[in-house]
């Protein structure tokens, strides 16, 4: 028994150095990599930050100073690719007006941006993943957003109380929109819910004054309690045949609220009469009403358009609503509508894109619309209206371009440096030459004539290997490219 003791006590012995050693070579080194220290740096444009690595060996960043009120945050920072805004990265911030976020970057923090009085505008880039709770909340002179396609969800007051959102892009691609997510946007006029998104908060656009016109696509089931609530210059709205439920006080004092088309039978619509008293926080101050939970409660001039026999039917009645029976089934500008291409080449031919249109309850049948084509001989910006017909109504329209065709490009040596040549462009009203060697392209030449079919770079350095494309042009429509292949300047 002692013997055991004493080969334990050695085999301790020999293991607590080996685990020390072991811990120094590696665990240290993996600590490092996880630097949770937050760093400081200043960049060449004289800006500051302060940033620290993440688990992934990328680097989250924190605004300190610019001397420029146009922030533009940085890709890396000391060979770490940014990939995060902190949060609170820029709360509170009164010395920005604009912030350009680069490539890269997939998530913005909570509350990033948060009470930044004067930041007009920001560009977000397609890389964005995530926007978290309330991160450009309170920012009251931002005027215009466009949420990328990579972006899954808004999230809670994500742009809430920004007094001068006038304008929001949520593109195809966003799945849900959270609770209070433009909640008291008292400029916004106009939002178009693209057929992806499938889930909208509570109070998404409560007291979004100004709200005139909304497209809620077929691909929501419910409309939440207070959605729409007090958007007093909402006029009519349409609700899809996939919506089974519009919760309570979801469009409550919509007071210009005079239309609301309701397309499925078997809806189940809040009818709730019992008052009580409605609390809110208006950004300011908080607000009480005595209100009830009916969907539609205090929309005086309402009228609802319903099928005979519907569940809306009912409700109206019982509401005292004013009712009108329509026999149309849905509305098409609800649906998935998409263009079986979105560009073509020019040759002089009409061009007439299949059109496929997707309800909830499957491809509609083209007996159930029309499809009017316009512009689609020459180059420039096509149309398609498409309108519902039979049970179905509305119109949408939709756009592909008319692109000139893709030059055929050649490089060859000359005296005095490198000739680029092409083939001429039908329909083309000049042409832009390019040019790189391991780097992005950078054009060098401005054609404006569609009968010059050729340039010489003089600036060719002899040693250096170049790439060259042409891209023919009519207005701002350009054409593809195709590149000339590598050539070597002799």
């Amino acid at each position: 028994m002692e013997q055991k003791k004493i080969y334990k006590g050695i085999g301790i012995c020999f293991i607590i150095p080996i685990m020390i050693l072991v811990m120094s070579t590696y665990g240290l080194s993996c600590i490092s990599k996880a630097e949770t220290t937050v760093k400081s740096i200043k960049m060449k444009d004289g800006s500051k930050w302060k940033y620290q690595i993440l688990d992934d060996e990328t680097a989250e960043i924190i605004f300190v100073y610019s001397p420029e009120e146009d922030v533009v945050i940085p890709k890396t920072v000391n060979g770490y690719r940014v990939t995060k805004i902190a949060e609170n990265g820029f709360q509170n911030r009164e010395d920005i007006v604009s912030v350009i976020i680069p490539e890269g970057i997939t998530d913005i923090g909570k509350n990033a941006f948060w009470n930044c009085d004067y930041l007009e505008s920001v560009e977000l880039p397609t890389t964005l993943k995530k926007i978290d709770k309330y991160a450009f909340a309170y920012c009251e002179s931002l005027e215009n957003v466009k949420i990328p396609s990579n972006v899954n969800t808004i999230d809670e007051y994500a742009f809430g109380y920004c007094d001068n959102l006038e304008t929001v892009a949520i593109s195809w691609g966003v799945e849900t929109i959270g609770k209070g997510a433009f909640a008291d946007c008292d400029a916004l006029k106009d939002v178009d819910i693209p057929y992806t998104v499938k889930e909208i908060g509570e109070n998404a656009f409560h007291s979004c004054h100004s709200l005139t016109n909304v497209r809620i696509s077929s691909n929501i089931e419910e409309i939440k309690a207070h959605t729409f609530a007090y958007c007093t210059s909402l006029k009519s709205i349409k609700i899809p045949s996939s919506v089974k439920r519009i919760d309570r006080a979801a469009f409550l004092s919509c007071t210009d609220l005079n239309r609301v088309y309701i397309y499925r039978k078997n809806i189940n619509i809040c009818g709730e009469s019992k008052q009580y008293m409605y609390r809110w926080w208006d950004g300011e101050e908080y607000m009480e009403r005595r209100v009830c939970n009916s969907s539609f409660y205090n929309c005086p001039n309402l009228t609802i358009y319903a099928s005979t026999g519907s569940a809306a039917v009912t409700y109206a009645k019982e509401q005292k609503i004013t009712l009108k029976i329509t026999t149309k089934l849905d509305d098409i500008s609800t649906f998935n509508i998409q263009l079986s291409k979105d560009a073509y080449a020019y040759n002089g031919r009409d061009k007439r894109p299949t059109v496929t249109i997707k309800s909830n309850r499957g491809i509609l049948k083209k007996t159930n619309y029309t499809i009017q084509y316009k512009n689609n001989v020459n180059i420039g910006r096509a149309t398609v209206i498409i309108k519902g017909k039979g049970r179905y109504t509305g119109t949408v329209k939709k756009t592909f371009i008319i692109r000139p065709a893709t030059p055929k490009v050649t490089a060859k040596n000359v005296n005095g440096g490198i000739k680029v040549s092409w083939n001429r462009i039908s329909g083309a009203k000049g042409y832009y030459v390019y040019r790189r060697t391991n780097g992005k392209w950078k054009r060098i030449a401005t054609i404006k004539s569609a009968k010059k079919l050729y340039y010489y770079d003089k600036k060719a350095k002899s040693g250096t290997t170049y790439h060259y494309t042409v891209r023919a042009y009519r207005g701002t429509v350009k054409s593809s490219y195709k590149e000339s292949g590598k050539i070597k300047c002799k």
